[in-house]
């Protein structure tokens, strides 16, 4: 489990990698809570650390800024928010991104929690059969 130091006080976000973790699927939540635990998570630690982050369609821009402020040519900025458990962050801007969408569009993410790599093979279907 990602725990963030830096953002927020020790809050798990989301699992790494099931066989990592060496968890069993019994002891795992279902992509679709993980997915709600990341965005929300997310959306409060970009808004702690000045970034509006209200799953408008209009935040999306910050979201923009977020990474022209934490990264250069595509690499993160060393001691900036993007320099520690990337994998994690970019996983969790992505859930963020993506429920805005799904928020304003309508629709509802699918994965199967048996899937080992779930967490990379999750879909967003969108209202009238169409996936992001």
């Amino acid at each position: 489990l990602f725990r963030s130091k830096r953002w927020g006080a020790n809050t798990a976000l989301v699992r790494t990698s099931r066989t990592m973790l060496g968890c069993s699927e019994t002891e795992m939540g279902k992509i679709v809570d993980d997915i709600d635990a990341a965005a929300n998570w997310i959306a409060t630690a970009l808004s702690s650390s000045g970034y509006k982050a209200d799953f408008s369609p209009a935040s999306l821009w910050e979201i923009d800024r977020f990474f022209d402020e934490q990264s250069q040519n595509g690499q993160a900025v060393q001691g900036r928010l993007l320099s520690e458990s990337l994998g994690d962050r970019i996983f969790s801007v992505g859930i963020y991104i993506g429920e805005v969408i799904r928020r304003e569009k309508g629709g509802s993410w699918i994965g199967d929690d048996s899937d080992l790599q779930v967490e990379i093979n999750v879909e967003l279907l969108l209202n009238g059969g169409v996936k992001g």
